[in-house]
């Protein structure tokens, strides 16, 4: 049997005709249709491309009656051991049954089967950021390509088996197979941080790489030219076609991050950060410019109304989320409005069923919606929802809905009444920091400070920072980091693009553009002493020079990692030093010992008024600090220490007076994606005015993470934000 797969569509009852048929991507050599998952699911291989001209049904036709309840019922689930990336389905050991090829941030390539048990893992050397399906060697059987965030593309076999790696230096961030070269077999395109495009054999040998404008996203084969050109989108917002030998043909910028590109009539359709969605023909020309009204997570391209052509569907996020669907020339349809972003769309099919359209939201929503965007019904998940695709797991005939979410693979199936599913536990907060708060006033002479727990830019938060913009996670509590004196936090992982990662459990960086959020955040120094600052050990001195260059100190890493950082306010002078005890001692992080502590507290005391510490220490999901956090207090205490600010249990922790000197045990985490302990959703704001003699007073203010990346205060009975005055020493 060929390497085969497919994106199912229903079927209109009633006589409707043949309804949301995904526009078809070309050839990929001689594998057979096989379904392309990432972002979202996209197109059955091995077709040729739709006719153009979209249309709706005319505004004269009326609507129908309001379509049947729909609901989905939960046939299984299956876990990874870190977020799940990418999803591909297609019969990869020729059983004629689909299995489910799923990548993971956890080093992992896994394939599960149509039951959700799974067959086989492989290892992928660092996280996977991209992932394809091809017949790589022309024997019908269905190959892996796999993107990691070691810089290696890897190729592997039906069962798991390595077959080949190639190093091409920065995070994969896109592969894709396509025919190039007339041979009749697929050639393999990639992309790779921080911005070049590669062209291989089937075998890994390097044709030619190419200079682009940021890290490609996406690549599609421009229909109807002769010399088999291909596009592909940028993660700066660049849109560029290139001859088979890589020679630029036209290029379009401007559009901010785009996650998905997709073949439109020949041409190239997708959205960017920047709310819009584009389509371009194959020679770069403009054929529709639409405005949906926010950041474009999503984009797919379906047939509403049977007439053979295709309109657009656009999941939208920030401000105003919802789907939005665009007629011809990008004319609104209609739009639904949902809680949260959408960034996955499926389209599911029975025999004699209502055409349905299936939605995935940022809040773990589930949409099931029919044709002229009226909701069916919904089910939830107590996690984000990044991935959908439809497909017949059991050959009933009959689409199953697959759910990408968190690090679980879902299985539903569909049903009249359905399940409500699970949703996160239900918090209310507020979506900013309002103004005229009453909060303790400093003097003249006395110094403003916030601090937050642990703030991680990297996996899922990376994702949204990527498309809603660097800003989006502090965009609820910046005005209050913003309005005080000075800021400082936890930041943990590495904002690099160097290095490689160490084999460890969790490993995590993002971007070093995206300091661009914590500059937003108003963050005038972070501490660096925890045990994520050299997950990628190359990575720490091109953090430490993205942060000078952005304006923020860095305290506890580094080649003086137990030096101390002065800053100095209202001519008030603060000594900053960090330590972490969360891991074993490591060469360029400063490490937690009492002694040193307290004598380092004590020498920084003398060359400043305040000595502020930053501890790393306790046991994961704890509310409660434990010994070792005591002591390491008390240590920083007895040295002179006016405050001791704790992180790293990604829990709120109690606060205490030792003497003169305030410990707050631990923040939680500030900007996290942690999803598996609704504990770590939660976090605390601590807001302290300082003079010389200490700590004057100030505020506990709890916050809560909202869709696993924005903390937000906490809504009180008033409608204000909860805050609680600090304790008296």
């Amino acid at each position: 049997m060929p390497c085969t797969g497919g994106l199912s569509i229903w079927s209109k009852r009633r006589g409707h005709r043949a309804l949301l048929s995904l526009l078809l991507i070309l050839l990929l050599g001689a594998c057979g249709p096989a379904t392309r998952l990432p972002e979202p699911p996209v197109a059955t291989r091995c077709a040729s491309v739709v006719p153009p001209t979209p249309t709706f049904v005319p505004s004269p036709t009326p609507l129908p009656p309001p379509p049947s309840p729909l609901g989905l019922a939960r046939l299984w689930s299956w876990q990874a051991g870190d977020i799940l990336t990418a999803f591909w389905t297609a019969d990869f050991d020729q059983d004629g049954r689909t299995e489910i090829a799923v990548a993971s941030y956890d080093r992992s390539l896994y394939l599960v089967d149509a039951a959700g048990e799974e067959r086989w893992s492989a290892d992928t050397g660092g996280s996977v950021f991209s992932l394809e399906v091809a017949d790589l060697d022309g024997d019908g059987r269905c190959e892996l390509l796999a993107g990691s965030e070691d810089g290696f593309l890897r190729a592997f076999g039906p069962q798991g088996e390595l077959l080949w790696e190639v190093a091409l230096g920065g995070r994969v961030t896109a592969v894709r197979a396509l025919e190039l070269q007339g041979d009749g077999g697929p050639e393999v395109l990639a992309g790779a941080r921080p911005g070049k495009a590669y062209a291989l054999r089937a075998d890994g040998t390097i044709l030619w790489s190419r200079e682009v404008p940021g890290a490609p996203t996406g690549f599609v084969a421009l229909g109807g030219t002769e010399n088999r050109a291909v596009a592909l989108s940028t993660e700066k917002g660049a849109v560029l076609a290139l001859d088979p030998a890589g020679i630029p043909l036209w290029q379009d910028t401007g559009h901010g991050y785009i996650r998905l590109l997709l073949p439109y009539r020949g041409g190239v359709l997708w959205g960017g950060r920047d709310g819009k969605v584009v389509a371009l023909t194959q020679e770069g020309d403009r054929t529709l410019e639409a405005g949906v009204g926010g950041p474009v997570a999503t984009v797919a391209t379906v047939d509403l109304d049977g007439d053979g052509v295709q309109e657009v569907l656009a999941g939208v996020g920030g401000d105003g989320p919802g789907l939005v669907a665009l007629g011809h020339g990008g004319a609104s349809l209609w739009r639904l409005p949902t809680e949260r972003g959408v960034w996955a769309l499926a389209f599911p099919r029975g025999e004699g069923a209502e055409p349905t359209i299936a939605a995935g939201t940022d809040g773990g929503e589930i949409v099931l919606l029919d044709v002229w965007g009226r909701r069916r019904g919904q089910t939830w998940v107590p996690f984000r929802v990044h991935g959908l695709h439809a497909v017949d797991l059991d050959g009933d005939g009959e689409d199953e809905l697959l759910a990408r979410a968190s690090n679980h693979l879902y299985a539903f199936a569909a049903s009249g009444e359905g399940e409500d599913g699970e949703r996160q536990p239900a918090v209310e907060t507020l979506p900013v920091w309002p103004e005229g708060v009453p909060l303790r006033r400093a003097g003249e002479d006395e110094v403003v400070l916030v601090a937050v727990g642990d703030i991680c830019p990297g996996r899922a938060v990376e994702a949204r920072m990527l498309v809603y913009g660097a800003e989006f996670p502090f965009a609820a509590l910046a005005p209050l980091l913003r309005e005080a004196d000075m800021a400082t936090g936890n930041l943990e992982g590495v904002l690099a693009d160097a290095g490689r990662p160490l084999r460890k459990t969790y490993t995590f960086r993002a971007q070093p553009e995206l300091v661009a959020g914590l500059t937003f955040a108003g963050l005038d120094l972070v501490s660096l002493a925890n045990n994520h600052a050299l997950d990628f050990p190359d990575g720490l001195a091109e953090m430490l020079a993205v942060l000078k260059g952005a304006g923020i100190a860095a305290v506890g890493a580094g080649t003086d990692p137990y030096a101390p950082v002065f800053l100095e306010r209202k001519g008030l002078r603060l000594a900053f030093l960090a330590r972490n005890a969360a891991i074993g001692p490591q060469e360029g992080v400063a490490w937690a010992e009492e002694g040193e502590l307290r004598e380092a507290v004590a020498s920084a005391h003398t060359q400043a008024d305040l000595v502020i510490v930053h501890l790393h220490a306790g046991i994961e999901y704890s509310p409660y600090a434990d010994d070792l956090q005591r002591r390491l207090a008390r240590a920083a205490a007895e040295g002179g220490a006016a405050l001791v600010i704790g992180h790293h249990p990604h829990a709120p922790q109690e606060v205490e007076w030792i003497g003169t000197t305030l410990v707050a045990y631990s923040l939680g985490d500030f900007v996290f994606d942690i999803d598996d302990h609704d504990i770590a959703r939660d976090g605390v704001v601590l807001r302290v005015v300082l003079s010389r003699e200490g700590v004057e007073g100030g505020e506990w203010i709890p916050v809560r993470i909202v869709d696993d990346v924005q903390p937000r205060p906490l809504r009180g009975a008033d409608g204000r934000p909860v805050v609680r005055a600090l304790p008296s020493p």
